[in-house]
């Protein structure tokens, strides 16, 4: 918490040359979709089925990165520097992670803006670090993909045959046309250049994907609803993507021999996939509803989805044999007789096996039934408890992204024209992939979290400004952090702990 004692220096210790004191990640990212769909219906009289719809739908997405990434050195062969007077912020409390005493706070692109850090473009700069170079060519990429979609669906209604049974079969079958433009770089060699070239990676296939639901009357007004489908989700574009790079590495500690009197070596390989398939599930939900006259229900559902594919990094031995060897670096010369070609792969690969099941209540109650006096005013609430594994490299986890409890609750009143709402969310901590300094996804704990939300709208519903609708939101009006903690270590363990404050919103309609 002190400024004269507290310094920027070399926190990795990295060496090398200028005290490397910051980094600088700035990929640039875009994104472009294009989508149209087709469709018809047409009416069935005399049958169990009421309507048939049939169509198409098309989408082509094209994302691209562009990584920027740059080491920082303090200037003028410094070894450590306080932060100048005029970019110092105070004091940051730090008891959230058990600290009381606090730490200096100060405002890194000021200086970075002011030209305090000698900056290195790793990109271009040949005397820049080779692995920031190198990191910069294989996060590079495009990944395109095109996704036609032919569908058809017919309506069930057995009302007029006197049972009350309502719902829909359908069939759609998606097309995925996929191709990823990549780097693949050649291992470091004598200089300090990356080579290697860029290559048009791609896959098609397609999924045939049935679906089936149906709501069935009971007395009281209740209902009983069920569903079946075989489901995918497409893989994130980054999955699709990445480049790739090997190294070929001694190790006299290895468990494979090479020649008589040769060292043996170790390739290692890495990135994204472009033959990766979707997630795949076979999904089947119950839920049971019962409605009050139209001004109030409760629910209940259950659901199971069976992964029959998911996607996971994996580590696996492979053979590089065809792989080129590295120019001979001094004093280590490689040939094709006494490099072992036995190495492992690092990559995303789809996994089989796996299941999500859960519990969904929610309840909506106008409390006007509880008195004339409460007109207006109204509880929503819901809660969903989940339960999820697979086991990719042979261990149980759950799926990250995923929290085990999710719960909503909101307080409103509606009534003369007035909107008015008050929410709280709450989710319990999940194993979430957030992006680290470099903006690669990683796997950490993600704490739990409470926000509240508001809202307050008016509707003129006569005289001059009738049409007219106001309405004034604000979101996460507790300042609730976002919290981020090594995976499997206690929650002290901070690598993030970030406020976004509240956000202030206010929208004017207006309906003829």
């Amino acid at each position: 918490s002190n400024y004269d004692t507290s310094f920027l220096t070399d926190p990795g210790i990295w060496g090398g040359g200028p005290t490397r004191s910051g980094y600088l990640g700035h990929p640039t990212v875009t994104d472009e979709l294009k989508a149209i769909r087709l469709a018809a219906d047409r009416k069935i009289n005399g049958s169990v089925f009421h309507n048939l719809t049939i169509g198409v739908n098309y989408a082509e997405r094209t994302k691209s990165k562009y990584q920027f990434q740059s080491t920082l050195y303090l200037q003028g062969g410094a070894s450590h520097v306080a932060v100048p007077d005029a970019y110092r912020d105070g004091i940051t409390d730090t008891s959230f992670f058990g600290n009381p005493y606090g730490m200096i706070n100060y405002d890194a692109y000021g200086l970075y803006n002011s030209g305090f850090w000698t900056t290195i473009d790793s990109r271009l700069d040949p005397n820049a670090n080779y692995g920031d170079r190198l990191a910069d060519y294989t996060n590079t990429w495009t990944v395109t993909e095109k996704l036609t979609t032919p569908y058809i669906k017919l309506d069930i209604d057995l009302n007029s045959k006197g049972i009350p049974l309502t719902g829909n079969i359908g069939v759609q079958a998606q097309h995925a046309d996929q191709n990823s433009l990549i780097f693949r770089a050649l291992p470091q060699g004598a200089t300090n250049a990356v080579t290697g070239s860029y290559q048009n990676v791609g896959d098609k296939y397609t999924d045939v994907l049935p679906s089936l639901n149906l709501t069935y009357s009971l007395p009281h007004d209740m209902k009983l609803r069920a569903a079946a489908a075989k489901t995918v989700a497409r893989p994130r574009m980054d999955d699709l993507a990445g480049g790739a790079t090997y190294s070929v590495v001694a190790d006299s500690a290895s468990p494979y021999t090479g020649p008589s009197g040769q060292p043996v070596y170790w390739f290692f390989n890495g990135g994204g996939n472009p033959h990766l398939r979707p997630w795949k599930a076979n999904t089947f939900d119950v839920s049971f509803e019962k409605y009050f006259e139209n001004k109030g229900y409760v629910s209940a559902a259950i659901y199971y989805k069976s992964l029959t594919s998911y996607i996971y990094g994996r580590l696996s031995q492979i053979d590089f044999a065809g792989f080129p060897l590295p120019i001979a670096q001094p004093g280590l010369a490689y040939t094709k007789a006494d490099a072992n070609r036995i190495g492992f792969n690092t990559e995303t690969v789809n996994g089989t096996g796996g299941s999500i099941h859960g519990v969904e209540i929610t309840a909506s109650l106008p409390l006007e039934n509880l008195g004339s006096w409460l007109n207006g005013f109204g509880v929503l609430a819901s809660a969903a408890f989940n339960h999820s594994k697979v086991t990719p490299n042979g261990l149980d986890i759950t799926l990250p992204g995923l929290s085990k409890e999710v719960i909503n609750a909101t307080a409103y009143y509606e009534r003369y024209g007035f909107s008015i709402r008050v929410s709280e969310r709450y989710r319990a901590g999940f194993v979430g992939e957030v992006p680290d300094y470099t903006s690669a996804l990683t796997l950490n704990n993600v704490k739990g979290e409470h926000v509240v939300d508001a809202q307050i709208g008016y509707d003129f519903r006569e005289g001059s400004l009738k049409g007219l609708g106001i309405n004034l939101s604000g979101s996460n009006l507790t300042n609730a952090p976002f919290v981020l903690y090594q995976l499997g270590a206690n929650p002290f363990d901070i690598i993030k702990y970030e406020k976004y404050g509240a956000e202030y919103a206010l929208a004017v309609s207006y309906k003829f």
